[in-house]
């Protein structure tokens, strides 16, 4: 399967943002999730993909950010791993 991610070749998927501990985000402290919304950096220390616009949310007030965290963690677990990235540079 290939599409195009800005402009780019390849296939992105979003990543599973419920609690779910295998293939979400339930193992993930409230402070790794907040360095994911505000510096685009996940729990093991890897850039996310451009398209998460981190940027944008580093800021968003502490208030904000804690409640939209807070709002994560009330989400019913679902299992839903995520494709790997394939990007396809000439």
């Amino acid at each position: 399967m290939s599409s195009l991610v800005n402009g780019l070749p390849g296939t992105v998927t979003a990543p599973n943002v419920t609690p779910d501990y295998e293939s979400g985000i339930g193992g993930w402290t409230d402070g790794e999730k907040i360095r994911a919304i505000r510096e685009g950096i996940d729990k093991h220390g890897r850039a996310l993909f451009p398209m998460m616009p981190y940027k944008s949310y580093a800021s968003m007030s502490d208030e904000d950010v804690e409640s939209l965290v807070a709002y994560l963690n009330t989400l019913p677990p679902m299992k839903n791993p995520s494709c790997p990235r394939k990007y396809g540079f000439p």
